[in-house]
């Protein structure tokens, strides 16, 4: 499956499925509900997203190298996550307001997430 199937899949499927790269598939997972990918350069995909207090954020890194997932201090939790090249973390973000995301060495690529 290359990157236009997977990402047109995944858009028609919604929220909860993500691409397990190991098994090279798109799999359903109800333990998330929100998901973002982090491409090359430290761009993050989407740039801004909304979820729902205590929902679970997964985050997958299509780098090729490891992110140092942050958030700015403006924020109203402090993240501090390491995301190694093509793995996953998972967050529950428990505090509403808005949330400004980046990879340690791309600050200037941000992701903005809103919880409600």
């Amino acid at each position: 499956m290359d990157e236009l199937e997977k990402d047109l899949l995944l858009s028609r499927l919604g929220r909860n499925y993500y691409y397990d790269p190991v098994s090279q598939n798109i799999v359903a997972d109800s333990s998330y509900q929100a998901h973002a990918s982090i491409i090359d350069f430290g761009i993050f995909d989407p740039a801004t997203l909304e979820i729902k207090k205590d929902e679970n954020m997964l985050w997958f890194n299509q780098n090729t190298s490891s992110c140092q997932l942050r958030t700015d201090p403006k924020s109203p939790e402090r993240i501090n996550q390491t995301i190694t090249s093509q793995k996953s973390i998972m967050i529950q973000l428990t505090t509403p307001g808005i949330y400004f995301f980046y990879c340690q060495d791309k600050p200037e690529n941000t992701q903005t997430i809103v919880v409600i």
